[in-house]
C-alpha cells in the first residue's frame, strides 16, 4: 500500500489555527489537526481509527503520534454512526427480579462482560424481563431500533425458539450455555455446567455419602437437563442408586416438587 502523500510545499505540518476561539480559551483537537501535523488527508486519519486499509505503515504511523500528541480521540457517537453500529451489546434476562438478585451467576457473568467489552469500546445493555411477551418485545426493540449490534443469548431452554426469532429479526446473538437447543445454529460457549455437578457428587461420596440427592433448576432449563444428567451419570460411575431428585428455583430458600 502507498503511503498518503504530504501536504504542499509550505503548508502547516502543526496543528490548525484556532479559529473563534477567546482569550484564554484552549481549543479541542480536531480531525482536522490531526490530519494537517501527520501530514495526511482527514480521510486517512479516519481510516486508521475505524481500522480500515488503505493507509501505508509510514503515515498510519504519523497519525497516531499526531493523535497522541494532540491529546485526540475520535468522537464515539460519529464512530458508530460511521460504521453504522451501536457500539453496544445487548443481554435480556428473563427472570423475576428477586431471583435475578439472588443468582450468583449473573454478577459474575456481567462483570466479565463489561471487563471486556469495555476495552474494546462498547457498552452493555442489560434488561431484566418477567414474562414471554415482554422478552419478545425486548428483543424486537433492540432489533427496530439499532440498540445494540448484538446480543447474549442465555439461559437456553428445552425447544428454545429464540434463535429462529432473532433471525428473523436479524439480530446477531452469540449462545451462552452448557449446549445447543436444536436448530439453534452455532455451538454455546463459555459454560461447564457438568463438571462442577460431578466434582460435587466425587466429594460427597470421598466423604462417606452413598445417597445423594438432586436439587435443580426448572425444567425448560437446557442447563438444568444437563446438571441432572451429569448427576445421573456419576452416580452410576460410583456404582450408586440415584437419590431423590427436586425441582426449585435459585434462591437459597426456594422450595420444589420432590421425586424420588
Amino acid at each position: 500500500m502507498q503511503n498518503e502523500p504530504s501536504l504542499p510545499s509550505g503548508a502547516s505540518a502543526g496543528a490548525a489555527p484556532a479559529r473563534g476561539k477567546r482569550k484564554g480559551e484552549t481549543r479541542k483537537a480536531t480531525i482536522g489537526d490531526v490530519a494537517a501535523m501527520a501530514r495526511v488527508s482527514k480521510s486517512a486519519v479516519s481510516f486508521v481509527f475505524n481500522g480500515r486499509g488503505g493507509v501505508g505503515e509510514e503515515a498510519r504511523a504519523r497519525i497516531l503520534d499526531a493523535a497522541a500528541a494532540l491529546n485526540w480521540k475520535p468522537d464515539a457517537r460519529a464512530r458508530a454512526l460511521s460504521r453504522s453500529r451501536a457500539q453496544a451489546l445487548g443481554y435480556i434476562v428473563r427472570r423475576e427480579p428477586e431471583l435475578f438478585s439472588t443468582d450468583p451467576f449473573f454478577p459474575q457473568f456481567i462483570a466479565g462482560v463489561e471487563s471486556t467489552l469495555s476495552g474494546e469500546g462498547y457498552a452493555l445493555v442489560l434488561q431484566v424481563v418477567d414474562g414471554e411477551e415482554t422478552e419478545r418485545a425486548a428483543y424486537a426493540s433492540f432489533a427496530n431500533e439499532a440498540r445494540v449490534d448484538g446480543v447474549f443469548l442465555g439461559d437456553l431452554r428445552i425447544g428454545d425458539q429464540r434463535p429462529v426469532e432473532l433471525a428473523e429479526l436479524g439480530l446477531p446473538y452469540v449462545l451462552v450455555g452448557p449446549d445447543a437447543p436444536s436448530g439453534a445454529g452455532p455451538d454455546p460457549i463459555g459454560l461447564d455446567d457438568a463438571a462442577g455437578v460431578r466434582r460435587a457428587v466425587r466429594h460427597l461420596h470421598a466423604l462417606g455419602h452413598r445417597r445423594i440427592a438432586h436439587v435443580g433448576g426448572s425444567d425448560r432449563y437446557v442447563h438444568s437437563a444437563v446438571r441432572r444428567r451429569a448427576w445421573e451419570d456419576e452416580m452410576a460411575e460410583l456404582g450408586l442408586e440415584p437419590g431423590p431428585t427436586v425441582v426449585a428455583d435459585f434462591t437459597r430458600s426456594g422450595r420444589g416438587q420432590g421425586h424420588t
